[in-house]
């Protein structure tokens, strides 16, 4: 659910702060999409007080879930969800592509430790 609220949120930024929604332009969307329509008024105000912030964070979330990907693919079975997000956490503050040079780095680095037992 992480993913498609972040990507409601985005797209919403987008509709009020580019296209140029209105209050009300947004409650009907929220109503033809299920959710409550009386709930614009706070969402616009922080989508306005805060715009393109979801953006950055729902591309953030995506460039996580890629480098997740890419080492379950890389280990296969010997991936340990564990070992991935403390090796991440381990990495500090970095940019995703750093972050995707390093991720490789460390799988070919694990993959040599498997192939060698």
């Amino acid at each position: 659910y992480a993913l498609i609220n972040l990507e409601i949120s985005a797209l919403v930024d987008i509709q009020v702060n580019w296209v140029g929604w209105s209050e009300d332009e947004l409650a009907s969307w929220l109503s033809d999409m299920g959710f409550d329509p009386a709930s614009a008024d706070a969402l616009m105000a922080h989508i306005c007080a805060e715009p393109g912030n979801y953006m950055t964070y729902a591309g953030g979330y995506l460039e996580f879930m890629e480098l997740r990907q890419t080492a379950e693919d890389t280990l296969g079975s010997a991936f340990d969800e564990l070992e991935f997000h403390t090796w991440l956490l381990d990495q500090g503050p970095a940019a995703f592509p750093l972050l995707a040079d390093r991720l490789n780095d460390w799988l070919e680095s694990e993959t040599a430790l498997d192939q060698a037992s």
